[in-house]
């Protein structure tokens, strides 16, 4: 009898902490957001659209998977400012270009290169192709934080 009080005693006891346990807030999520702002410069003129694509991964930025945020933004004096507001810190790349004809499109000639100006985060320039992501990516980790880019 003796045990059987004290085993339904430590049952009771148990399901009162782990009662009080979960009836406790939580606390609210650690992850710190921002804004970033990107702003694009060095367009020759204001026709057409800028296109800009927010990426958090290589894959995004190459174009193997959905990017992470994209916008069309009407370009006013030659350049444009695109405001991400509550954007959790992190690693991201930033590209763009000036759709001129606002096709949709960043058209190319027949050798493949792009006829249209285009401008990546920190500037970057690639060769052949793409710049790589690491030298494009940038660490977002202020509660605002500013990201030049020129079209060219």
């Amino acid at each position: 009898m003796k045990r059987a009080v004290i085993f339904i005693l430590g049952v009771w006891v148990l399901s009162l902490l782990t009662m009080t346990a979960l009836s406790q807030e939580r606390p609210e999520s650690d992850t710190k957001t921002g804004t970033l702002i990107v702003s694009i410069g060095g367009f020759e003129d204001d026709r057409g659209d800028a296109r800009a694509e927010l990426c958090k991964s290589p894959e995004e930025y190459k174009g193997e998977r959905e990017t992470f945020r994209r916008t069309i933004l009407p370009i006013k004096n030659g350049k444009v400012e695109w405001v991400l507001k509550d954007l959790p810190w992190g690693k991201y790349a930033v590209k763009a270009y000036h759709d001129k004809n606002a096709n949709s499109i960043l058209d190319k000639n027949a050798m493949g290169l792009p006829k249209e100006p285009y401008g990546f985060s920190n500037n970057a320039r690639g060769f052949f192709g793409l710049p790589d992501y690491e030298t494009v990516a940038f660490k977002f980790d202020q509660a605002v934080m500013t990201v030049p880019i020129t079209v060219k």
